[in-house]
C-alpha cells in the first residue's frame, strides 16, 4: 500500500510539473475540469451516469533497451567524463502493460474516467558502457524498470 501511494504522490508531483511547462496538459485538465461539473448538468437519464470500467493488458513481446545515465555528483571529470557518462545498450527484452479506467458518460459523446497504469520492462542482455571514452564495458546481465501512475481522461466520440 505504501508503494501505491508514493506512486500516486510522484504521479501528482509529475502531472502538476507537466501542467506547468506544458500547453497541451493544461488544456487536457481544464476540458476535465469542465467536463465533471457538465456531466452532472447535461445528463438527462441514469444511463449518463453509469459508471464504465475499462481494463487493458497488453504484452510487450521484444523491447531494446538504450538508458544514458548521467553522475552529475562524481567530484573528478576526468574518471566518467561529461554527462549522459553511463550507457545501458542491451536487446532481446520484453515487457507488460495493464490499466484499468472508471469513465462516466457526460453525454453520449463525452466520457471522462481516471485510472491507475502499470509497464514493466525487462533485458537480461546487454552492455554497460562507461565514460569518458566510453572504451571499458561491462555485460548487462538484469536491466528491469517499472513505472506506475495515475491518469485523468476526457475522452470524445466524433
Amino acid at each position: 500500500m505504501r508503494r501505491l501511494l508514493l506512486a500516486t504522490k510522484n504521479s501528482w508531483n509529475g502531472l502538476l510539473a507537466a501542467a506547468r511547462s506544458e500547453e497541451a496538459v493544461r488544456q487536457e485538465l481544464m476540458a476535465f475540469a469542465i467536463a465533471v461539473p457538465l456531466a452532472f448538468l447535461v445528463g438527462t437519464g441514469s444511463w449518463q451516469r453509469v459508471a464504465l470500467i475499462a481494463v487493458e493488458i497488453a504484452a510487450i513481446p521484444f523491447a531494446a533497451l538504450q538508458n544514458k545515465d548521467s553522475h552529475l555528483l562524481r567530484q573528478s571529470v576526468s574518471d566518467l567524463g561529461p554527462a549522459p557518462n553511463v550507457i545501458s545498450d542491451g536487446s532481446a527484452g520484453y515487457g507488460i502493460q495493464a490499466e484499468a479506467f472508471v469513465n462516466y458518460a457526460v453525454t453520449p459523446n463525452i466520457e471522462v474516467g481516471a485510472g491507475v497504469r502499470y509497464w514493466e520492462l525487462v533485458t537480461k542482455n546487454g552492455t554497460v558502457h562507461f565514460g569518458p571514452g566510453f572504451a571499458n564495458s561491462s555485460p548487462l546481465l538484469n536491466f528491469d524498470h517499472q513505472r506506475f501512475g495515475m491518469l485523468l481522461q476526457v475522452k470524445g466520440k466524433f
